[in-house]
């Protein structure tokens, strides 16, 4: 009978005449199974980071580390093209011009993530997940040069003395204008834009020649226009369509937001600025954006959290809004605006209350401004705050608080009157307060370390918030939108405590965050002003606040290394001391 220990050093032992061998077969045999142990517990850690993105991992400054293939994707395909803010400049024939090309190019999404994921038995690949040094993917990008031919020939167009000028009809106020049109030199944009395509953004000086050219469009077919189409557009009020809600626009309403556009045939036709169009319209519908999709968000009851289901919703198609309001205008005036789903962005399965972060990534405070007459203010800031209280955002997707609130701020949502700033005169209006929790938000969002996508502050500055560091919010139009570009699930916990608003992302934070603000700039006092028959205007207490311009950075640091420096511009507006005539 063989008798079998264990030694210290881990090795099978028998005692037998040829135990030698015997040990040496066994040891082997255990070695063997340690690293076929081993080697199975490197496939499978292969195996489970096969779907996501190495922790770090980078694409043009943006973080995708963490991220799913379709999380990376939507922040890959925000990235801005190559040279982004710089400009061109093409001279010809001794004249210059300048714009900018960088919208021209996308991103190729496919080809910039190619590799990220997947399975992989590289060790490379399964270093970078564990230590969270991903390094930086190269961005790649498509041109579409007709695009680019389009920037080239507007900006010539505006700037060659002797350029042809474009025969058109202008919508002013209600009313139809020709502008005649006339042959004139200018470049050979197709020409110009595929020398841009070649060497943008390495070469940002380019030559070419001045060549005959005529108007995109004849005067008779402009001449045609005026009196068919056109005519037709501004003959009668338009009536917009969605959800049930009807807004009606006068013909000097829907002058604001179309303009004519030449095809590449020369025929003139209705150009609809579709953004401005459901601008005005949302403004004054109620109904149009009342059944959107909600987000599943956390829940606490007895200090236990859970989870609150979202629904999925409807909301106006903006892609069809050019082709539904162009065929209004030249037909019955009634346009139809298509819904479309939309769905939840965060859903239940999104989140497990039993991995929710629990440090706080990022904390901001702001006081409230006390006594009766903010009552109505604070209740708004109060309803807003229960909203975004347990939401959570996902790795790789943006946060619009617009969106957030449901848009609009309505008395069925629990919001009232408050005083608001509107075109620099106070107001009274629904909703009035809820910049605060705006600004809170870009704070808080600030000093997380998360991209920052947009905001805009207020037209004049107001104390209690940190200069230039501040958001409003109008819907519709006035967003404050982030990205989670951490990796990493953020859950957002807000409220009020004594006399303030607090609010705090939970999280993984990425980098350290460092801010400065620079001295005021561009001083200018305020001066009187007398507001007439604007309803709601309120008489200025005090001297008003002098407007100015501010510069803060915020620094992004990884250790000792400086990842990022952004800088943000802000100019106030003068609050002008204002006496209201007339108002009610």
């Amino acid at each position: 009978m063989q008798e079998v220990t264990v030694a210290d050093d881990e090795q099978v032992q028998a005692t037998q005449p040829d135990g030698t061998r015997r040990r040496r077969h066994l040891a082997w045999f255990g070695g063997a199974g340690v690293l076929a142990v081993a080697a199975i517990g490197y496939v499978g850690a292969c195996y489970h980071y096969k779907d996501t993105i190495a922790g770090g991992t980078t694409v043009a400054g943006r973080s995708i580390g963490g991220m799913t293939m379709e999380q990376a994707s939507r922040q890959v395909s925000g990235l801005p093209g190559p040279g982004a803010q710089q400009q061109a400049t093409v001279t010809a024939d001794g004249q210059k011009f300048a714009f900018e090309p960088s919208s021209a190019w996308k991103p190729d999404v496919a080809r910039t993530l190619d590799g990220v994921t997947g399975f992989s038995l590289s060790p490379a690949r399964l270093i970078h997940h564990i230590s969270g040094d991903g390094g930086a993917a190269t961005p790649r990008y498509t041109v579409d040069e007709a695009a680019l031919a389009r920037l080239v020939k507007g900006s010539a167009g505006t700037s060659i003395k002797g350029a042809p000028t474009q025969g058109k009809v202008k919508f002013i106020n209600g009313e139809v204008v020709v502008v005649e049109g006339a042959p004139g030199k200018s470049v050979d944009e197709k020409a110009v834009a595929k020398d841009v395509a070649e060497h943008w953004p390495g070469t940002t000086a380019y030559t070419t020649k001045l060549v005959d050219k005529q108007a995109d469009a004849t005067q008779d077919a402009v001449t045609a226009f005026a009196a068919g189409d056109a005519k037709k557009a501004m003959s009668e009020p338009l009536q917009v369509k969605a959800n049930g809600e009807t807004v009606t626009m006068k013909p000097s309403d829907v002058s604001e937001v179309i303009s004519s556009d030449t095809d590449a045939h020369g025929k003139p036709s209705i150009k609809v600025d579709a953004d401005a169009l459901l601008a005005h319209v949302l403004e004054r519908s109620t109904d149009m954006q009342n059944d959107i999709a909600t987000d599943a968000k956390v829940v606490w009851k007895d200090g236990k959290p859970s989870v609150q289901p979202g629904k999925a919703g409807q909301q106006i198609d903006a892609s069809k809004v050019q082709s539904v309001v162009a065929a209004a205008l030249t037909g019955n005036h009634v346009a139809n605006l298509p819904m479309k789903p939309m769905q939840p962005q965060v859903t239940e399965k999104d989140i497990d209350v039993s991995s929710l972060p629990t440090t706080s990534m990022a904390h901001f405070e702001s006081k409230l401004p006390g006594g009766a007459e903010n009552a109505a203010r604070t209740h708004n800031i109060e309803t807003a705050l229960a909203t975004l209280n347990g939401m959570v955002v996902r790795p790789g997707e943006q946060f619009s608080l617009l969106r957030a609130l449901g848009y609009s701020l309505t008395k069925e949502k629990g919001y009232v009157e408050a005083g608001t700033l509107q075109g620099g005169i106070h107001v009274d209006g629904m909703g009035g307060g809820v910049s605060q929790v705006s600004t809170v938000l870009y704070n808080t969002a600030f000093f997380a370390g998360v991209q920052l996508d947009e905001h805009t502050p207020h037209d004049v500055y107001i104390d209690r918030y940190p200069m230039g560091r501040e958001a409003t919010l109008w819907n519709p139009g006035v967003d404050n939108t982030w990205t989670n570009d951490t990796g990493h699930l953020i859950l957002i916990k807000a409220g009020t405590s004594g006399n303030k608003v607090v609010m705090d992302f939970y999280g993984t934070r990425q980098y350290d965050v460092s801010t400065k603000t620079g001295p005021k700039t561009d001083v200018v006092q305020p001066k009187q002003r007398t507001v007439k028959n604007v309803k709601g205007c309120e008489n200025s207490v005090g001297n008003g606040t002098p407007g100015f311009q501010v510069d803060v950075w915020r620094t992004l640091k990884k250790g000792s290394n400086v990842v990022r420096t952004d800088k943000i511009h802000t100019k106030y507006q003068p609050d002008d001391i204002i006496t209201c005539v007339g108002s009610s």
